[in-house]
C-alpha cells in the first residue's frame, strides 16, 4: 500500500540496494562519516491508468543510514529523521516524486520480518505536494509492504577490486557478480545475494 493522504495506490516495486564507493568519493556524496557505503529504498506504484486522471503515479526513496552491518541484520533496522535534509550528507533523506521533487520528513521507516532477500517495511511520514488545496502541505504519508533485497554496485569497474571493496562490508561468499535491476553496466560491478 502507498497512500498519500486519502489517495491509495499499489505498490509495482520496492527495492533495497547499497551503493560501494572509495571512501573520499562517498565522503564527498554522503557525508565526512560515510565509511564507503549507503543504502537506499525505492518504492514505485503501479500504473493507476483511468484511476488516477490527473497523472498521479508516485515513487518515494531515501537513503537508509544503518550502522556498518551485513545485509540480514536490516531485519529488525528502524530509521527515523524530523527534517528531510540532512546537513552532514548535503542531500535529502527522503523524496516523493509526483511531478517534481517533494521532500518527505518526520519519518519513520523500519524493516522487519526478514524471509530471504525479502523484507517487510513500514514508511511513515508527512510530505508537502502543494498541488492544490486539498493536498497542500503536511500530508500524511504511509507505504508499507515488502521490498526485495536487489543487490549491491560497487563503483569500480576493475572485478577484482570491487571484489575487495564488498569484501569490507559484506560475505562475498553469499553474492555472485550479475546484473541488477536499477544500474545500467559501465561504472558499476553489480553483485546479487545468493539465494538461500
Amino acid at each position: 500500500m502507498f497512500r498519500i493522504k486519502d489517495r491509495t495506490f499499489g505498490i509495482a516495486s520496492a527495492f533495497l540496494f547499497a551503493e560501494i564507493r572509495e571512501v573520499p568519493q562517498a565522503q564527498a556524496m554522503w557525508g565526512p562519516r560515510n565509511e564507503g557505503i549507503a543504502w537506499f529504498l525505492e518504492v514505485r506504484t503501479e500504473d493507476n491508468g483511468a484511476n488516477e486522471p490527473d497523472g498521479w503515479e508516485p515513487y518515494a526513496e531515501c537513503m537508509c543510514k544503518f550502522p556498518k552491518l551485513h545485509w540480514q541484520e536490516i531485519d529488525g533496522q528502524v530509521v527515523e529523521w524530523g527534517d528531510s535534509w540532512d546537513e552532514e550528507m548535503g542531500n535529502p533523506r527522503g523524496t516523493l516524486y509526483l511531478f517534481n521533487g517533494c521532500p518527505i520528513r518526520h519519518s519513520r521507516l523500519a524493516f522487519r520480518d526478514r524471509r530471504k532477500t525479502e523484507f517487510h517495511f513500514r514508511w511513515e511520514g508527512l510530505c508537502d505536494l502543494f498541488w492544490n488545496e486539498d493536498y497542500r502541505d503536511n500530508l500524511e504519508l504511509l507505504i508499507e509492504g515488502k521490498s526485495q533485497f536487489i543487490g549491491i554496485a560497487v563503483y569500480e569497474k576493475d572485478l577484482s577490486k570491487a571484489w575487495q571493496m564488498l569484501a569490507q562490508f559484506q560475505n562475498p561468499a553469499e553474492f555472485s557478480q550479475d546484473a541488477i535491476e536499477t544500474y545500467a553496466g559501465g561504472s558499476t560491478t553489480t553483485f546479487k545475494p545468493k539465494v538461500e
